[in-house]
C-alpha cells in the first residue's frame, strides 16, 4: 500500500515523514530555538533543599531528557517551491545526545531589626556540559559540488547549552 501526506503525495518529509505507527515528533516555530524537533521519550526534572547548620540553604535541581530527533534532509525543488525530503528511515533514526543539567545554591539570610539580608550564590550548569542542542540538518551538497556529499554546512552546531555561570546575589528586605 502507496502512503501519502495530506496533499495526496507519496514523497516522505521532515514533517510528514509516512511511517504507520513512527514517532511523532513536531518541528519547533517561532520559538527561535531554531530548527528542532520538539521530541523526547523520556525527561526527569528533580530537586531539593536542606536547610545546613548556621541557617545556610543548599539546594539542588538535575534536568535530564533524551536528545531530540536529528532528522537530516535534502531540498527539491517542486515548481516553485522546494519540498524538504526525509533522507533517513525516520524522524528519530539519529538523535542528538541526552540532555543533563546540574543547577547548585548556596544562600544565608540575617536579620537585622526589621530588615532582612540574604545574599545568594547560584551555579548554572555545574559540571559545564556543552551539549549539543541544535545542528544544521541540511544535506545538501555545497553549490558547484557535483559529489553529491552533504555540504560543509551539514550537521554544524548552532546551538549547544549553555556554559557553566556563577551568579552572586544580594536581596535586602525592609
Amino acid at each position: 500500500e502507496s502512503r501519502r501526506n495530506n496533499m495526496g503525495n507519496p514523497t516522505r518529509t521532515d514533517t510528514e515523514p509516512l511511517v504507520d505507527k513512527g514517532q511523532f515528533a513536531p518541528l519547533s516555530q517561532g520559538s527561535g530555538s531554531g530548527d528542532v524537533f520538539m521530541n523526547a521519550k523520556w525527561q526527569i526534572n528533580a530537586n531539593g533543599l536542606v536547610v545546613l547548620p548556621y541557617d545556610i540553604e543548599f539546594g539542588l535541581n538535575v534536568f535530564g531528557r533524551q536528545g531530540y530527533p536529528f532528522a537530516p534532509y535534502r531540498a527539491v525543488a517542486r515548481g516553485a517551491d522546494a519540498m524538504r525530503v526525509l533522507v533517513t528511515p525516520e524522524i528519530d533514526t539519529y538523535r542528538l545526545p541526552d540532555v543533563w543539567n546540574t543547577d547548585l545554591r548556596f544562600a544565608r539570610q540575617w536579620r537585622v531589626a526589621k530588615t532582612t539580608v540574604q545574599v545568594i550564590g547560584d551555579v548554572f550548569n555545574l559540571f559545564n556540559a556543552n551539549t549539543e542542542l541544535v545542528r544544521n540538518r541540511n544535506a545538501e551538497p555545497d553549490r558547484g559540488d557535483t559529489s553529491g556529499r552533504p555540504g560543509s554546512q551539514y550537521r554544524v552546531i548552532s546551538q549547544n547549552l549553555s556554559p557553566r555561570i556563577l551568579r552572586i546575589g544580594l536581596r535586602v528586605g525592609f
